[in-house]
C-alpha cells in the first residue's frame, strides 16, 4: 500500500506538488513552438506592419543601363518628391540616386536592386539592374 492512499494529508501535498512543477515548466510557453535561438541565429525582431501599400514597380524599359561605363540613368517621377534608391551588396539600406548613377566596379549588375520612395506614401515593390538589362535587350530585338 502507497503512504499517499493511507494518508489523505501527503496525497494532498502530492497532487499541490505536481500542479506546481506543471505551471513551472509552462511558464515562458505559447501555443507556438519557436526555434531555439543559438550564437549564430540573429534575434528575430517583431515584423512592423507597412503603413503604406507598395507603390507600382519601376518601369525596366525607362531605365538605361550602360554596361560598360556602368551607369544606370533614370527616368522623372511624376511626383516631384520622390526619390530613387538602389540597394547594393555594400549599401544594404538603399542609397539615394542622382538622375545617372555609376555602379562601383566589382558590383555585379545581378546584385543590384532599383526602387523609388515617395514620403509619405511608401516605397514602390524593387526590380532587380538584371531586370533592366534584360529589357533593354528585348528592346534591342525588336
Amino acid at each position: 500500500m502507497f503512504y499517499a492512499q493511507t494518508n489523505p494529508d501527503a496525497l494532498r501535498r502530492m497532487v499541490v506538488a505536481i500542479m506546481l512543477m506543471g505551471s513551472l515548466t509552462s511558464i515562458g510557453c505559447d501555443s507556438h513552438s519557436r526555434p531555439r535561438q543559438t550564437a549564430d541565429a540573429p534575434s528575430e525582431t517583431p515584423a512592423v506592419p507597412d503603413p503604406y501599400p507598395k507603390l507600382s514597380p519601376p518601369v525596366p524599359s525607362r531605365l538605361a543601363f550602360d554596361e560598360l561605363s556602368r551607369t544606370l540613368t533614370t527616368y522623372d517621377l511624376p511626383d516631384r518628391s520622390a526619390r530613387w534608391m538602389v540597394l547594393m551588396p555594400s549599401e544594404p539600406r538603399g542609397l539615394p540616386l542622382q538622375r545617372v548613377h555609376t555602379l562601383p566596379k566589382g558590383v555585379s549588375p545581378q546584385e543590384v536592386i532599383v526602387f523609388y520612395s515617395i514620403p509619405g506614401r511608401g516605397t514602390s515593390h524593387a526590380i532587380s539592374l538584371a531586370d533592366v538589362i534584360q529589357s533593354q535587350q528585348l528592346q534591342a530585338q525588336r
